[in-house]
């Protein structure tokens, strides 16, 4: 009994019908971009749009008229008008000017950059038109005008088709022209048309009389409407009548009339105060769009987009009508996000990440939303081709939608990512493992665990009976085992695989990773690189469909023909209303997509169009000021050459870029954003000079056409010839006078060589005089008598003494004087060798110090060689020898450590310089001792190279007026 109530309950909540709750989204028609005062229009009240022959959008609003070129307004005013606002723009096929009037009844045009208004016009304006031959049509309350575009006058136009009210005027309303120039108006109860300036009554109804008639503009074939759509007058073979289409009359009621146009697909688009509706008279489907939306007229550019402005939100682009989208909100506003999509010939199906089932019927066109509770995403959605149902998976359960109702069919399963039915059983892939399944509610479990790893994808092999999937770990086949399946061949190992696919004509699998790299691998098993993901994309998912790849991704949907190579992104550019793209599904010719929204695109859509670009000159300027553009423009070195053009790239929402480049040298083209005014050319090379403008749109793509400027840089007067001859003959001149002042340099350094060479010789014979003074015959006889007399008084002792000292002096003169310089210490050493020889000759007592700085090294200091003695030696000769009493001489030495200068001072007490003169010239008359004389000449040359290496002064000591001895002062610098 109780095993009966368990398998009873157990059935029931199998087939229990889950809580729903129900709401319903309308389609959110084409995205669109808005040009509002917040995104830089110069108002949010529009009235009238209008493309030009060259690109350039025109737009009438409350604020004036201004010319739009994607990135940025330009203001045409002038000081004569007396209101601000603009409307009713159209352009002159003859003259090319831009006609507008005001609310204060001004005709005005632009020509030639400048705004003009046309002052003998006072009367109100209904509409104008162009007739293609010279002339302007204007409507007014006052009957029909011309004005003559040759002659700049205006007329009336009288005829006997019009009608004449009661005072006695012929009131006209919105006059229009074809494509051929043919100008159609209202006046009274007709409809006139003149082709050529012929005249005739197109349509005539009493009805016509107390309606204000609407003349589709851009039709070859112009529909009639009235302002409230109650009356709509459609021609068939050129017979006008009433037009009968319910879904459109039923569209139209209680709604006000702004304007009504056809576009190049035949459809008629009517804007109302509330919303927009576009007719399809082939189909006979009416779409209401834009209710939030007061329009106020609309036109189809040149590239296929759509403009509409708008009483109070601005001007609108429609980058694409084919592609529709819906999105959803919940309870608290905020946008639900769609994970997955399916599709059959009857229902789109998608789920929310909120746990919600969106159902899309193809033919209402709503979106009905389902809430499965409890709220939670929906892992995977599959439609099953063969049980006709579709399985979604939550929280480890399978449910099963089928004609409206919900049904758990398994509680027992893992998080699935993905399914696949194939006769023989399920294929389950979760992120706890691959698994096959012979029926839907048999549990996943080891017994039918194919492999354990993290799987999301899988299709069937193109070239055998296995199958693909994407794994963590790579591609792997699955190929048949038994009654179940197993793991085969391992593909890309340790890379994680995102999604894959087949292409079962070509017989390809093509997978993509995580890195971003896309994979296509043959029945060879050979695998190759497709190609690599720009930076910032990464795919979602990827489908092949209609002999094309198909990538979701969070830039949109890149569509690549793998057998040509060529790609096109389909992004919010091309009309998406979000790139966020996260699952992508095909039926017939339409693609699906799911993210932010649910987005319907044809497949016609996703096709590269091959739509450029184009860049228009503007203006150039040279120094800040306009200049004519030439076909050779001269400009100065100096001059800063200027450019300033308009890039037509309205599909690109002013995401453009400016390249340039100057022609002969490396040929780069320098990018600039679109934002950039002008483009500037401080310096530019001499002579004949190319520069080439082009523009790069969003998707990388070149304009149609590149700008060339030709140029003629004049060069800067120190590259023309007659400077080239005067430098050259300056260089000339210099170099004659460089040569003749280096030949004097020369012969001056010559003499001064010859000199050094004549000083050297000099001081090698001043060294020989020196060494010779200092072996002097008078001292060495007197020296050698003295030790004789030493001898001969048998004083062994001295003699052997001064002897030992004589022989010590002979030899340390001999080497000190092959030396150029010696140390202080061995200077002291020879010339107290010297005064111990000397003070032997002396007769009576003498007293010698030599006394240093303290802590002075002797060593270390190196001063020229024998440099003291002869200062000595004449102390002794012209000094001591003549004084009587005590003889002192004293030898100071100091370092100055700053300046490295090293002072020896040599004191005497004899007779004085002029007392020993006196006795030299009475003994031996002209007389300048020898050695001092070569002293100075050695000093001399010493110092010829370097100034004051070595000084020498000499003073005159006096005590009491008396003299009383001789100081030589000696500075050396070490």
């Amino acid at each position: 009994m109780f095993k009966f109530i368990v398998d009873t309950l157990s059935k029931f909540l199998l087939s229990v019908f889950f809580l729903l709750t129900v709401g319903s989204v309308k389609c959110q028609y084409p995205a669109f971009f808005p040009n509002n005062v917040e995104t830089g229009a110069p108002s949010n009240e529009f009235y009238w749009v209008h493309q030009d022959n060259r690109g350039f959008i025109w737009v009438g609003c409350d604020a004036g008229l201004y010319r739009f070129n994607g990135v940025r307004y330009e203001h045409f005013t002038s000081k004569d008008l007396t209101a601000r606002s603009a409307t009713g723009i159209i352009q002159s096929k003859t003259t090319g000017r831009i006609y507008a009037y005001n609310f204060n009844r001004q005709l005005f045009y632009v020509e030639n950059g400048k705004l003009n208004v046309i002052k003998d016009w006072k009367r109100n304006i209904n509409g104008l038109a162009d007739d293609g031959i010279g002339n302007i049509w204007i409507t007014s309350s006052d009957g029909i005008f011309k004005l003559n575009e040759r002659e700049n006058k205006i007329s009336i136009v009288r005829s006997q088709y019009h009608y004449s009210g009661s005072n006695g005027f012929n009131y006209t309303s919105h006059g229009i022209a074809d494509p051929d120039g043919n100008v159609y108006y209202q006046c009274g109860d007709r409809v006139l048309l003149s082709k050529r300036g012929n005249l005739s009554i197109l349509l005539k109804q009493n009805r016509f009389y107390s309606q204000t008639l609407m003349i589709s503009r851009f039709s070859r074939t112009p529909w009639i409407i009235n302002l409230t759509g109650e009356m709509i007058i459609r021609p068939v073979k050129g017979v006008y009548s009433d037009y009968k289409n319910e879904k459109l009359i039923n569209a139209l009621k209680g709604k006000k009339i702004n304007c009504v146009f056809e576009s190049s697909n035949g459809k008629i688009w009517i804007g109302t105060y509330t919303g927009l509706i576009c007719h399809d008279p082939i189909t006979g489907k009416t779409e209401f769009m834009y209710d939030q939306f007061s329009f106020s007229f609309g036109i189809e550019d040149q590239d296929g987009n759509y403009w509409f402005t708008t009483l109070h939100n601005g001007l609108i682009r429609i980058p694409n009508m084919q592609v529709k989208n819906w999105q959803s909100t919940n309870e608290k506003g905020a946008i639900e996000q769609f994970t997955h999509i399916c599709v059959d010939e009857r229902n789109v199906f998608t789920c929310g990440a909120n746990g919600f089932l969106g159902i899309i019927n193809l033919d209402a066109g709503k979106l009905q939303k389902y809430y499965h509770q409890p709220l939670s995403d929906f892992g995977t959605m599959y439609l099953d081709p063969i049980d006709k149902c579709l399985y979604l998976n939550k929280l480890s359960n399978i449910y099963r939608y089928k004609n409206g109702s919900f049904v758990r069919v398994n509680s027992h399963t893992r998080p699935i990512k993905s399914m696949l039915h194939i006769p023989s059983g399920y294929f389950f892939l979760s992120s706890q493992g691959l698994f096959f399944t012979k029926t839907i509610e048999e549990f996943l479990s080891h017994q039918n665990m194919i492999d354990l790893d993290w799987y999301r994808d899988i299709c069937r092999s193109p070239f055998s009976s296995s199958y693909f999937v994407a794994s963590n770990s790579g591609l792997r086949e699955i190929v048949p085992s038994g009654k179940t399946y197993k793991i085969g061949k391992k593909f890309l190992t340790g890379k994680q695989v995102i999604s894959v696919c087949d292409d079962p004509k070509r017989r390809v699998v093509y997978f993509c990773s995580f890195d971003g790299a896309l994979y296509a691998i043959d029945q060879r098993n050979a695998i190759r690189k497709l190609k690599i993901m720009d930076d910032g994309i990464r795919i979602t998912q990827i489908r092949f469909y209609a002999d094309r790849l198909f990538m979701a991704s969070n830039k949109g949907i890149l569509v690549l023909e793998p057998q040509t190579g060529k790609e096109f992104l389909f992004d919010r550019y091309s009309g998406l209303s979000s790139n966020y793209i996260r699952s992508i599904a095909f039926y017939g010719n339409t693609c699906w997509a799911a993210g932010e929204t649910v987005q319907r695109i044809p497949l016609s859509e996703l096709y590269n169009k091959g739509l450029r670009s184009h860049i228009l000159p503007r203006k150039i300027l040279i120094n800040g000021h306009s200049a004519t553009n030439k076909d050779l423009i001269e400009i100065s070195y100096d001059d800063e050459f200027s450019i300033i053009a308009d890039g037509i790239c309205y599909r690109s929402n002013g995401n453009f870029q400016f390249a340039y480049r100057i022609k002969g040298g490396n040929n780069t083209w320098i990018k600039v954003p679109a934002s950039v005014e002008k483009i500037d050319f401080a310096s530019l090379p001499s002579g004949n000079v190319t520069i080439e403008l082009k523009l790069i749109d969003h998707a990388g793509k070149d304009s149609a056409n590149v700008i060339t400027y030709n140029l003629y840089v004049r060069p800067p007067f120190w590259q023309r010839w007659w400077f080239y001859f005067a430098l050259t003959l300056s260089t000339l001149t210099l170099a004659v006078i460089s040569f003749r002042m280096r030949l004097k340099v020369i012969r001056r350094k010559q003499t001064q060589e010859l000199r050094r060479l004549r000083l050297e010789n000099e001081l090698r014979l001043t060294q020989q005089n020196a060494l010779k003074a200092q072996m002097n015959p008078h001292f060495l006889f007197n020296v050698l008598n003295s030790i004789k007399g030493f001898i001969y008084e048998n004083d062994k002792k001295n003699a052997a003494k001064y002897l030992s000292d004589f022989s010590s002096l002979v030899r340390k003169v001999l080497e000190l004087s092959s030396l150029p310089t010696v140390s202080l210490e061995q200077e002291i050493e020879a010339l107290r060798l010297y005064i111990d020889l000397e003070a032997m000759l002396l007769e009576s007592d003498f007293e010698c110090t030599i006394e240093g700085d303290k802590n002075l090294d002797l060593s270390a200091l190196q001063i020229p060689a024998l440099l003291l003695q002869p200062y000595v030696e004449n102390a002794f000769k012209h000094g001591l020898r003549y004084q009587p009493g005590k003889k002192r001489l004293a030898i100071q030495i100091h370092l100055d450590e700053t300046e490295r200068l090293l002072t020896i001072e040599i004191t005497d007490n004899g007779i004085g310089r002029e007392a020993a003169a006196m006795l030299n010239a009475k003994n031996r008359g002209e007389y300048r001792s020898f050695a001092i004389s070569a002293t100075e000449k050695r000093i001399q040359l010493l110092n010829f190279e370097k100034d004051d290496v070595v000084g020498v002064e000499i003073r005159d000591n006096f005590e009491q007026n008396e003299s009383s001895g001789t100081t030589v002062i000696i500075r050396i610098h070490v």
